[in-house]
C-alpha cells in the first residue's frame, strides 16, 4: 500500500480550485481512483466574514490555505460552450482557463460578494484526480 494525495476540482461560475482534500492508502493509482470515485468530496464555501476557504465533507469542515489550494483558474465567462441543465454547470473550452494566485481568486469573489450583497459562496465539486 502507498499514501496517495486526493484532490477536488470545486467550480463557482467561473472560478475553479484544486484542493487537496485528503491522503488515503491505496494498491496502485488505478486502486486510489477506484477509491476516490465512491467518496464524497464534499464543498467549499468562502465565508465573506471570515474571509476564509473551508472544505465541508461528511459533515466536518477545515479550513482551506496556500497548502490545501494548489491550483485556481478563472475563464472568461463569454467563452462559455454550454451549461449542463441538471447540474447548472458551465462548460469552458480547456483553452479558456487561466491560472490566477489565491490571492485574485479572493479579491474576485469578494467583488461578487459585495455585488449580491452576499455572506458565502459555495464551490461544487465538478471532478477529483489522485496523485502521488
Amino acid at each position: 500500500m502507498k499514501k496517495v494525495n486526493v484532490y477536488g476540482v470545486y467550480q463557482y461560475n467561473e472560478y475553479l480550485i484544486n484542493v487537496i482534500v485528503g491522503v488515503i492508502d491505496a494498491k496502485d493509482d488505478e486502486d486510489a481512483m477506484d477509491i476516490v470515485s465512491e467518496m464524497k468530496l464534499g464543498t467549499v464555501i468562502f465565508d465573506l466574514n471570515q474571509n476564509t476557504f473551508y472544505h465541508i465533507q461528511n459533515e466536518e469542515s477545515k479550513i482551506l490555505n496556500e497548502e490545501n489550494i494548489f491550483k485556481c483558474e478563472v475563464c472568461d465567462s463569454s467563452k462559455k460552450i454550454v451549461e449542463i441543465p441538471l447540474l447548472k454547470t458551465p462548460v469552458y473550452p480547456i483553452n479558456g482557463y487561466i491560472e490566477i494566485t489565491l490571492n485574485q481568486l479572493t479579491r474576485g469573489i469578494l467583488k461578487e460578494l459585495f455585488e449580491m450583497n452576499k455572506d458565502f459562496i459555495s464551490f461544487d465539486c465538478i471532478a477529483f484526480g489522485v496523485n502521488k
